[in-house]
């Protein structure tokens, strides 16, 4: 049964958990499992006011299902135009943000919720999954869509069963339905339009370490060890690859998590600097106004005032 629901914001709130995000919505989902997963079915309409759903980040796994319709996602740094058949992925540490679509019709969207715990119940490899899902959008095909069916199926039957271990159980077929996932989104991905073979490779793997360090490592002299580089050539390798220095990258994702905390939070601009490990907050003054082009008091002043009445 499909759930009326209007997107709204998670005031105040950064990492999501898995119960929070369930929750959050008025109607309990058609399936779930403790705390630990749930998979719903959201239908929305043009008529409905619908805001942003603000950045966050989930503690566990979230994959969405455009059913019908469209909408707007954002994981990272990277915006999706979502659309029928589409099937998102948010890994734990994405910074995901969502918004309907102002010209869509009608839609439906799937949402199936892992927990962290389930996650490491079933051995789940978060930086194997950073490299095969470093895509998080794709089109899916018959295959992929009958595969997701029968695992729902499953999914239903041993939640109906509440055995003692049927979380145990749950956690071994999702480790299952990971493993074939993995395949055929590999096989289904279009590989975008930079250099191929190792190198893009190594840019991929940079910017999965940047999303995942970025709040307690800047330089890129870590990343640069972490990969077996020279911080020289990961510099040029990155530039060359991707259009933007290394330096660029690490910035965005900074950038981006200091104007979350500016928007979204009480935060003085003192505890957002050292909770993004700078020196003091002066460092963080020039860093944020080197790289977003004001300062972060004028960044929250901005943000925050409302927007002028258009004139008659």
């Amino acid at each position: 049964m499909a759930i009326y629901y209007t997107f709204r914001t998670f005031a105040g709130m950064k990492t999501i958990t898995v119960q929070e995000f369930r929750d959050f919505f008025p109607q309990r989902p058609a399936m779930e499992q403790g705390n630990d997963f749930f998979i719903m079915d959201l239908e929305y309409h043009p008529h409905e006011s619908v805001t942003p759903v603000s950045p966050c980040s989930f503690e566990g796994v979230v994959v969405l299902y455009c059913i019908e319709g469209n909408f707007s996602l954002t994981i990272g740094l990277n915006n999706y135009a979502v659309a029928k058949d589409n099937f998102a992925i948010a890994l734990p540490g994405d910074i995901v943000s969502l918004t309907k679509e102002p010209c869509t019709l009608e839609g439906i969207v799937r949402i199936m919720a892992v927990s962290d715990r389930l996650l490491k119940e079933m051995e789940f490899d978060l930086s194997r999954a950073n490299i095969i899902f470093r895509h998080r959008v794709i089109k899916a095909n018959k295959q992929y869509k009958l595969m997701i069916h029968h695992f729902r199926n499953l999914f239903r039957s041993i939640i109906l069963a509440e055995h003692n271990e049927s979380t145990k159980s749950l956690g071994y077929l999702l480790r299952a339905m990971n493993i074939e996932i993995a395949h055929i989104w590999e096989h289904l991905v279009e590989a975008p339009e930079r250099a191929a073979g190792r190198n893009g490779s190594l840019a991929d793997t940079f910017v999965t370490l940047v999303a995942r360090h970025h709040m307690e490592h800047r330089d890129i002299d870590f990343y640069a060890l972490q990969m077996h580089l020279t911080p020289k050539y990961l510099s040029s390798l990155i530039r060359s690859v991707t259009g933007r220095t290394a330096t660029d990258w690490i910035a965005s994702y900074i950038i981006l998590e200091a104007k979350y905390s500016l928007k979204h939070t009480n935060m003085q601009v003192k505890e957002i600097a050292f909770s993004l490990h700078f020196n003091n907050q002066m460092d963080f003054y020039r860093y944020f106004r080197r790289h977003a082009g004001l300062s972060p008091k004028e960044y929250r002043r901005q943000e925050l005032e409302p927007a002028a009445s258009p004139t008659s």
